[in-house]
């Protein structure tokens, strides 16, 4: 009885193993074959990827105005189609000792990538962007700097 009790658990084993080793396998091949892989060299949407950078200076002493476009920004990144990704942010004059500043005044950036210059267009026009121009515009306080290209890596 006992010898059978010990070939039984043995039998178990040797299945647990081959379990393990098969979900190992299956694992490997996932993470080796079907998971994207991007380097550090490259994009990570790709090439052809276009990117959307606007540098602006503006007035921080309306703190309800910077809130309510930082929400209507983040409301086009959620709403508009196309939209790859959008960000939005204050620039940091001194993230680290011995940091040069060479914003020239340009204190906030808003950031994005898009699929094609068809969705750059579409986000351009739609109607979410163009309020969050018009919230904007009281409170720049110099010329827009605006840079729009295609990703060569």
């Amino acid at each position: 009885m006992r010898y059978r009790q010990y070939a039984a658990f043995k039998a178990l084993c040797l299945m647990m193993t081959v379990v393990v080793g098969a979900f190992t396998v299956l694992l490997l091949f996932w993470h080796c074959f079907l998971t994207p892989t991007v380097h550090a060299s490259q994009s990570m949407y790709g090439p052809s990827t276009i990117h959307h950078v606007v540098f602006m200076k503006l007035d921080e002493s309306d703190h309800h105005a910077i809130a309510n476009l930082t929400a209507t920004l983040e409301e086009c990144q959620k709403t508009i189609p196309g939209v790859l990704s959008l960000t939005f942010g204050r620039h940091n004059p001194t993230p680290y000792d011995g940091y040069i500043d060479r914003s020239d005044g340009y204190n906030y950036v808003v950031s994005g990538t898009f699929p094609s210059w068809k969705a750059l267009k579409a986000y351009s026009q739609h109607p979410t962007h163009i309020r969050a121009i018009e919230i904007a515009k009281p409170l720049e306080r110099g010329k827009k700097l605006k840079l729009d290209w295609r990703g060569l890596f």
